[in-house]
């Protein structure tokens, strides 16, 4: 049976700084979504940078990394790879 697992790796500059609370809010959001889609990975916010790995089922990481990438809090994202997994 051919796997359908995929990574895509990216890093993207912020738009605007996200206080604590807003953090607190994405990270929940995320979670929970990641979690019902079987979605795996790391997410990293340092000094005005994202950098962020997902794990999961091409078919819902695609359209979640489509959203990411026309989400308003990101520009200049670049795609560092986007590969199947073995």
């Amino acid at each position: 049976m051919e796997s359908n697992y995929y990574t895509i790796c990216y890093f993207s500059d912020e738009t605007t700084s996200l206080n604590k609370n807003d953090m607190e809010a994405l990270f929940n959001q995320s979670s929970s979504f990641n979690n019902a889609n079987n979605i795996y990975g790391i997410f990293l916010h340092i000094t005005g940078k994202y950098l962020q790995i997902l794990e999961g089922n091409k078919a819902v990481i695609d359209p979640l990394y489509a959203r990411i990438v026309e989400d308003s809090r990101h520009k200049n994202v670049y795609e560092v790879f986007n590969k199947k997994n073995r």
